[in-house]
């Protein structure tokens, strides 16, 4: 991502939740990496593991 660029990542658990109020309040983010995973520890999420691989100057606290 370029320099400054707002990236963000939005998930939900299960298919029958909903990401729009997260991506309401992510308005602002020029991407938003979406996900349907488990918030179970140890569970793999693609989306997120792919921009932290691509973006190392990214943080993730989960």
């Amino acid at each position: 991502m370029a320099n400054g660029q707002r990236v963000d990542y939005a998930r939900v658990s299960t298919s029958g939740q909903d990401l729009s109020p997260q991506k309401e309040r992510l308005a602002n983010c020029e991407k938003i990496f979406e996900e349907n995973a488990s918030g179970a520890k140890g569970t793999v999420r693609p989306a997120l593991n792919s921009q932290l691989m691509r973006n190392p100057q990214l943080s993730y606290a989960g």
